[in-house]
């Protein structure tokens, strides 16, 4: 009987202290956040941008009037011996000779492939802590965009978005080499009136980090841009304004609802780096609208995704009815948290205090 009892304890004890080490490691896994990371690389007219990409995969498929020389600061060059990175490097020191430089193929494919590894070793340290707090997420499935025929299948464009996309696909195509002054023209085709009003670009105004295309492809970053255009249409829309003000709700559901269409069309990687990276660093902000940016990024392209995205084939190509559930998130004061936050107010006070917040609610603090 007495040695009955004391297997009893043992068994008892063994178990306690299997709980204790469980609860211990439970509350010693940390919630990661979203990684840092600053683009080195300059900015450029986001139409050039994606005419330049778009020039060379037309050139390697054979569809495109140009011929494969073009010249660089007088020089004849082939684009038959260069990788696309290479092209793009040689298109923007013809283009942009006070920006581009020799050698930035390099660095363009070593920022992009360097920032998209970083955000996918914090999904996996993500996951790990999800598990461990009893959280599982759905897994994030997207149709692949490889061409521009898909991309109009999947994502349905309207006429204004298609004029847009013929005339990107004209200047590449094309038997000249496009101009800094055909980019800017291009928002000036018959019939693109919503186009031009939401010419602002969400990552920078039209310009952009050339290190996007080596992290998501060419055609990828036309789904980009024309998510971003959505959102636009959709904040004048719902609220009358394609300028929402800093720390606005309306702030807060241009960020929440372009990350979710980013992540629907693309990747959860690459709504980070087109939003979190690439948006920041071309727009720097005071500390309460930096973290509140990317508290709502993260709400739209992670926490609160699938309640916005629906059914996954039954929503598959619902798009507007995506951005209408993120209007009436943003519109249920009970999913919002006013921040007591100024422009003046320290990065350390506004970095804890959005740390604290609830992952599943969107922050704001100015109520006007």
């Amino acid at each position: 009987m007495k040695k009955l009892i004391c297997s009893f304890v043992l068994v008892a004890f063994t178990l306690a202290s299997c709980n204790d080490n469980e609860i211990e490691q439970k509350q010693t896994v940390q919630e990661p956040i979203p990684p840092t990371f600053i683009s080195k690389l300059p900015c450029f007219n986001s139409d050039a941008l994606y005419v330049v990409g778009r020039e060379y995969e037309t050139l390697k498929d054979g569809t495109s009037q140009k011929s494969s020389k073009f010249r660089v600061k007088g020089k004849v060059v082939s684009a038959d011996s260069l990788t696309l990175f290479e092209y793009i490097e040689m298109r923007l020191i013809e283009l942009y000779p006070d920006k581009a430089y020799v050698g930035m193929s390099k660095d363009i494919e070593d920022e992009g492939t360097f920032a998209m590894q970083m955000y996918n070793d914090y999904l996996a340290q993500r996951k790990v802590w999800e598990e461990s707090q009893g959280i599982y997420q759905e897994e994030h499935e997207i149709e692949e965009i490889t061409s521009t025929e898909k991309l109009i299948e999947v994502m349905n464009p309207s006429t204004e978005e298609l004029e847009l996309i013929q005339s990107l696909d004209s200047l590449a195509t094309g038997a000249t080499y496009a101009t800094t002054n055909d980019f800017e023209n291009i928002l000036k085709v018959k019939g693109s009136s919503d186009i031009r009003k939401s010419s602002q670009s969400i990552v920078g105004v039209v310009l952009i980090s050339v290190g996007v295309i080596a992290a998501i492809g060419v055609t990828e970053y036309l789904v980009a841009k024309m998510c971003e255009r959505r959102t636009y249409n959709k904040l004048y829309e719902f609220y009358g304004t394609r300028s929402p003000l800093g720390g606005s709700k309306e702030d807060a559901f241009k960020h929440t609802c372009v990350s979710m269409l980013l992540c629907s069309y693309l990747t959860q990687p690459s709504a980070w780096l087109i939003m979190d990276v690439y948006y920041e660093n071309a727009n720097p902000n005071k500390p309460c609208d930096k973290y509140m940016d990317l508290h709502n990024n993260s709400v739209g392209r992670h926490w609160k995704f699938w309640s916005f995205r629906g059914s996954y084939f039954g929503d598959m190509f619902k798009w507007e009815k995506w951005t209408k559930r993120v209007y009436n998130y943003i519109e249920n004061s009970d999913n919002g948290i006013k921040m007591d936050w100024n422009v003046d107010t320290v990065e350390s006070t506004v970095k804890s205090d959005e740390s604290d917040a609830n992952n599943y609610k969107y922050i704001y603090w100015n109520p006007n």
